[in-house]
């Protein structure tokens, strides 16, 4: 197969991935970026005597973007990490008539943020993972023509500051997250103030869970 059409099925790949995610659009991260620099080496060296050498790294590159298989356990979900603290809540439908209804909703949108959370570090880690890898081919197939080198260069400029931009997307979805989460647990706060009198719920339990949170999924 040509390290062209190799690295094109890649980076297809990871372009259809991302809007599931929810978190960057496509002037947003590298994938653009990536897509034309890399296509760019590979239609320079589909024919070269290295091309066997250049189709392995090609295609230890298309391995490298599996962000949930056994390769890279870290971006399984885990949505009890060590270390996380409890929140803690007195509901009782049978002591407290209609504590359900308060409750339901406010939790019902912490399992979601929970979910987000994690699909926005197992994202993370996919990005670097595959960018990493897609600069270290680069640069491996780029000594073997000077001239296609140079032109290398500047697109791995690019793709640099490409990752820089999903960087800064990242950083904006997760104050978002963060932001999400903290008037959840002030809901939860709220519910706890009206049916059980407990007016410092969110300083004594919630803000330590927001703590937590925050700190785990920044960058």
């Amino acid at each position: 197969m040509k390290i062209s059409s190799v690295v094109n099925i890649c980076c297809m790949v990871v372009f259809l991935m991302l809007p599931a995610y929810g978190i960057a659009g496509p002037s947003e991260i590298p994938v653009q970026d990536l897509w034309k620099a890399m296509d760019t080496v590979g239609k320079a060296y589909d024919s070269s005597k290295q091309a066997q050498d250049i189709s392995k790294g090609a295609v230890n590159l298309f391995d490298s973007f599996k962000p949930l298989s056994d390769p890279d356990k870290q971006a399984d979900p885990n949505y009890n990490p060590p270390g996380m603290p409890q929140v803690p809540t007195s509901c009782d439908e049978l002591k407290k008539d209609g504590c359900k209804d308060c409750y339901k909703d406010a939790y019902s949108k912490l399992y979601k943020l929970r979910m987000n959370f994690e699909k926005l570090r197992a994202l993370k880690i996919a990005t670097e993972d595959f960018t990493k890898s897609s600069l270290s081919f680069g640069d491996s197939v780029s000594g073997v023509h000077g001239v296609a080198g140079l032109g290398w260069q500047a697109e791995r400029r690019k793709i640099e500051a490409s990752f820089k931009n999903f960087e800064k997307a990242y950083r904006n979805k997760h104050q978002q997250l963060s932001d999400q989460l903290k008037a959840v647990l002030q809901e939860v706060d709220q519910c706890e103030a009206k049916y059980y009198g407990e007016k410092d719920w969110y300083n004594r339990f919630g803000y330590m869970y927001y703590s937590f949170m925050e700190d785990r999924y920044k960058w």
